[in-house]
């Protein structure tokens, strides 16, 4: 039985976030593009264990959008390095 996506949870909006929760959102996108980490369980996993680290609650939403902007940066890289090759 393989790993399930967590389809239910909803990106939570960053405006809600305070100052705190979003520079924890960023070391945490950090810390996922660092593991190469793109599962949800495994991510939840990471993050929990360095949760004392991030100075903020870990939760699914949390989690989700991490991996939202983490998969995003990751794209973004693969996209550039592309571009790149092509133009040589």
């Amino acid at each position: 039985m393989g790993i399930t996506r967590i389809t239910w949870v909803e990106c939570m909006p960053l405006e809600h976030l305070s100052e705190k929760g979003k520079t924890a959102l960023e070391k945490a996108v950090e810390l996922l593009l660092k593991h190469g980490v793109s599962d949800e369980l495994e991510a939840y996993y990471l993050l929990v264990k360095h949760e004392k680290t991030l100075g903020y609650p870990v939760t699914y939403e949390f989690v989700i959008e991490a991996l939202r902007i983490a998969e995003a940066r990751r794209m973004a890289m693969y996209t550039a390095r592309a571009e790149a090759k092509a133009a040589v």
